[in-house]
Parts: C-alpha cells; sequence; structure tokens
C-alpha cells in the first residue's frame, strides 16, 4: 500500500510542476553517513567483478547529492528509507562483518552485493536483522559460513562456484522460508545435508540424505523443482494424487530412484528427467496414457539409464495408447532393458518429436517401415540393439534429421545410397552391423 501510495505522491508532484527536491524523498542523514562508511571501508578493484560490463557504483557517493539519487540507492517515498541497495558487479573488494554500517539499514528490502569480492567473508549473522528483507542476492561474492534465517525472503540467489556455505536445519528452513519463490544455489558446496524443503532449482550441488518428494507439496505454486545430479536419495511416494499439480519441469536426474513417482493428474508438465536413476519393471499406466491426463502444448521426457522392462509391448502386445503421446518432443529410453519390435506407430504419431533415442536396449525385429510423420526429427539412435532387416527407404522423408545411429545391430543389405536425399544430414553410424556389397554404386 505504502509502495502505491508513494507512486501516487511522486505523480501529483509531476502534475502540478512543484520544485523536485520536494516531490522526491530526501535522505536521512544517519542512512546517508552509513552508507558512506559503508563505502569507504571497500576497496575499488576492477577485477572483482566478473561481470561483462561492470561501474563502480560507490565511486559517486558523496554529501552534494542527495543520497537517495545516489547511484544503486531506492528509497521510499513516504519514509525517505533506504528500502533498497543494488551493487551488483559494483568492483568492490574487500571484507565484511557485523561492524560494518550497513546493517544501520534496517528497512532494507532488496540487497543485491552480487559479482563483488567479499574475500571469503563469514556472512555475517547480522544479515538476520533484515527483518524486512524480501530479496537478497550474493551470487559470485566470494562468501562463505552460515546462511542467515530470514522468514520474509521472497528471491535467494547465492549461486557461485566459488562459495563454501552452510544451510540452517531442516526444520529451520521450512519454518523460515516459506514465503521464498525463487532460491538459485546452482554450484554452490555445501556442508551441511540438504534442507529437504527448498524449492525450485537445486541442481549440480553436493547434497546428500533421504529426501521425500511429497515435502515439497507445501508450495501449492511450485511450477519448477530440479533435485538433479546430488548425492541424494529421493522417496516418490506422493500422498495425493493432486499433490504437486503445477508442475511444468521436473528434474529428477541421477536421485536413486527405484519406482516412478505417480503425476497422473499433472495439469502442464513439460519437462520431465527421471533419468540416470534405478527404476525397474514397467512403464506405469498413467505415463502410456498422459495425452488424456495432461492438456500440454508439449513434453521433454527422459527415462534413460534406468531397468525398463516391457515398456513398449503390454500384456505381450503392442498398446496403441503409449503412441497418443502426440505432442511429444523429446523422447529418450535409451539404456534400459527395454525388449520386444518397435511399434511402428512410434515412429509415425509424433508431429513435433524432435529426438528419439532407444540406444542400448534388447528391441528386435525391424526398424518399422512406415516413417511419415517425421518432419521435425532431428535425431534419431536405435544403436546398441539387436535390429534385423534393411534401413527402411521411409527415412528419406525425414528431411530435418541431423543425426541417425543404427550401429551395433544386426542390420543387413546393400549400403543405403539413397541416404544423400537427406540436407540436413550430418552424422551416420552404421557399425557394427551386417552390410555388404559396394560402398558406392556405379550410375
Amino acid at each position: 500500500m505504502q509502495y502505491l501510495l508513494g507512486i501516487v505522491v511522486t505523480l501529483l508532484c509531476l502534475i502540478l510542476n512543484l520544485v523536485v527536491t520536494s516531490c522526491y524523498p530526501t535522505c536521512r542523514s544517519d542512512e546517508s553517513s552509513a552508507l558512506l562508511r559503508f563505502s569507504n571501508s571497500l576497496s575499488i578493484d576492477p577485477f572483482a567483478s566478473g561481470c561483462t560490463s561492470s561501474r563502480a557504483k560507490t565511486m559517486s557517493w558523496n554529501n552534494s547529492i542527495d543520497c537517495c539519487q545516489w547511484d544503486g540507492i531506492t528509497c521510499d517515498p513516504l519514509t525517505s528509507h533506504v528500502i533498497g541497495l543494488d551493487l551488483s558487479c559494483s568492483q568492490l573488494s574487500g571484507s565484511l562483518d557485523s561492524n560494518s554500517t550497513l546493517f544501520q539499514l534496517h528497512h532494507l528490502e532488496s540487497l543485491s552485493l552480487d559479482n563483488n569480492n567479499f574475500s571469503a567473508s563469514s556472512i555475517p549473522p547480522k544479515f538476520g536483522d533484515f527483518t524486512h528483507l524480501s530479496l537478497l542476492n550474493l551470487s559470485e561474492s566470494y562468501f562463505q559460513g552460515r546462511v542467515p534465517k530470514l522468514p520474509k525472503l521472497k528471491l535467494l540467489d547465492l549461486s557461485t562456484y566459488y562459495q563454501y556455505l552452510e544451510m540452517p536445519d531442516v526444520n529451520s528452513i521450512i519454518e523460515n522460508l516459506t514465503s521464498l519463490s525463487y532460491l538459485d544455489l546452482r554450484f554452490v558446496s555445501i556442508n551441511s545435508n540438504f534442507p529437504a524443503s527448498l524449492i525450485l532449482d537445486l541442481s549440480d550441488n553436493s547434497f546428500t540424505g533421504d529426501v521425500e518428494l511429497s515435502m515439497f507439496s507445501m508450495f501449492t505454486d511450485l511450477d519448477t523443482l530440479i533435485l538433479s545430479l546430488n548425492s541424494l536419495s529421493v522417496s516418490t511416494k506422493l500422498n495425493s494424487s493432486s499433490m504437486l499439480s503445477k508442475l511444468s519441469y521436473l528434474g529428477l536426474s541421477s536421485c536413486n530412484i527405484s519406482e516412478f513417482p505417480y503425476l497422473g493428474n499433472q495439469e502442464r508438465l513439460e519437462f520431465l528427467y527421471l533419468d540416470d536413476n534405478n527404476i525397474r519393471g514397467e512403464i506405469p499406466k498413467w505415463m502410456v496414457n498422459i495425452s488424456q491426463a495432461i492438456p500440454y502444448a508439449s513434453l521433454n521426457l527422459d527415462l534413460s539409464n534406468n531397468s525398463l522392462t516391457h515398456g513398449l509391448e503390454l500384456n505381450g502386445t503392442i498398446n496403441p495408447s503409449f503412441c497418443n503421446l502426440t505432442e511429444i518432443i523429446v523422447l529418450d529410453l535409451s539404456n534400459n532393458t527395454l525388449s520386444g519390435e518397435i511399434p511402428h506407430c512410434l515412429v509415425n504419431s509424433y508431429t513435433q518429436l524432435g529426438a528419439l533415442n532407444l540406444q542400448a536396449n534388447r528391441l528386435n525385429g525391424t526398424i518399422p517401415a512406415n516413417f511419415s510423420n517425421c518432419n521435425s526429427l532431428q535425431y534419431l539412435d536405435l544403436s546398441d540393439n539387436q535390429l534385423e532387416g534393411v534401413v527402411p527407404k521411409s527415412l528419406s522423408r525425414c528431411k530435418s534429421l541431423n543425426v541417425l545411429y543404427l550401429g551395433n545391430n544386426k542390420l543387413e543389405g546393400t549400403f543405403p545410397s539413397w541416404l544423400d536425399s537427406l540436407p540436413q544430414l550430418k552424422v551416420l553410424n552404421l557399425r557394427y552391423n551386417n552390410f555388404h556389397g559396394p560402398l558406392f554404386t556405379s550410375t
């Protein structure tokens, strides 16, 4: 409400053409002094910021100009308190401790210190005194230590290659970060176990421990959840089919998962990554019927490197409903133990299919001869199976095909010279098959 009132006040001033100094907040002297002392406690180093474009914002700060007009400063239009401090990419270098005058800015709502060099300073516990803070960005700022508890935070970015941070215990995270809508901890080397109720992208870290997928159900509007590439063991059991129903992106690669999560009531799932796990058995019926369950625009599905069986055949017969995923873009079932023949519908039902990977399974029979709706297909990998017969000439209809892997099968016949009709083909692998005859046919 104060923010809206501030806008109204500013507009009225402009309309009435009053003096500028009466239209805009006047900086409080104690906060101006605190900002200058904070600036003076740090040095300027052009190499401290890794940004493509950086500037020393604090170099322009001086008492001849109202601090509410300083570069990187935002003041409340009604109270004149400093509520925003954006010093990202400001070439700042030096240490930061609890005695810093930065912590005299008690009304801060937004603080960005990213892309500076704070010399491996421990994150001061005084950060916890910023009770109004909703945005905190310390990425690429060379901090270490314990992350403060800030219950009003909506955005927290600590991503970096070089920071060594500890998270509060699991209960503290659950109790104190329930307002969080964005969290980025990419590439952070974190010493403690995974705080099991955080949201969004936690991939590529060193999190450990057991995590239940249902713990994220408290975030009713969760759109993206990525736990991939850690050392977690994720339990995918959900207490209700309506849990996590608004996900558009679920990344659970390399999460030691042993069974499929039930996601039959998804409303808008577009990316599902379950690769590099320990999932065994059949592809579940909800996934077979996924096109009826999810009114999505497109789907990227990666189930590679598991131990799936009978995924393309159910009860010994080809289940045509598996081919009802008409809007799928990427389908990766490689490195499983799928057996049987490739369903013919699999190569002509997906009008948007850009990549199909069935590599390293136990598929037999012939390659389907009816490639038709394949104008979008750019990548096809059927290598490392037990496929027989010839390479079907209907592949020549796939004019966008860039990569074709058919190696390590039992294919036969002469070299498929008609493949030169594919204008985009750049990679062709036919090794370890039973082709014979001349490589080129004289005309």
